[in-house]
């Protein structure tokens, strides 16, 4: 089966604690879709890395885009994938608070070239993919 990725940024309207709640069903999820990825959370925004099956990835950005807690969900990549980048993660998680400026500068830059697009992903999520396989209080995680 052909794999696909989907990067998007969306505003976060999620109140505290909810992004605990919006990892803790995704990585079950994704784990049972097929799904790899990561989110990053900046306080004021998600950006999020989904990896698998064209129609899982469909499904889920329906979820997204009908759920309270992301406003304003703008794609910056759709485009077939030759490997997974977080084969590992059914959701990894990073926080970079105070990043809101660099988000909110990537949604002003539509459209984005694929190409700049795989770089901001590997630019935001560095060291995620490398990060322990064991839950931490700072950075990324995995179920």
């Amino acid at each position: 089966m052909p794999l696909h990725q989907i990067f998007y940024v969306s505003r976060s309207l999620a109140l505290p604690g909810q992004v605990s709640d919006i990892l803790l069903v995704a990585r079950v999820r994704n784990a049972q879709a097929g799904i790899t990825g990561a989110l990053l959370c900046t306080g004021g925004f998600f950006a999020q890395v989904l990896e698998g099956p064209r129609e899982a990835l469909q499904r889920t950005m329906a979820c997204i885009d009908a759920d309270a807690r992301h406003a304003d969900v703008t794609r910056l990549l759709q485009a077939g994938l030759d490997a997974r980048r977080f084969a590992d993660w059914s959701m990894a998680f990073t926080e970079r608070p105070g990043a809101d400026d660099l988000v909110e500068h990537l949604v002003g830059l539509q459209p984005v070239e694929p190409s700049r697009a795989l770089r901001l992903v590997q630019l935001m999520f560095s060291g995620v993919a490398a990060a322990p396989a064991q839950p931490s209080s700072k950075g990324a995680r995995n179920s």
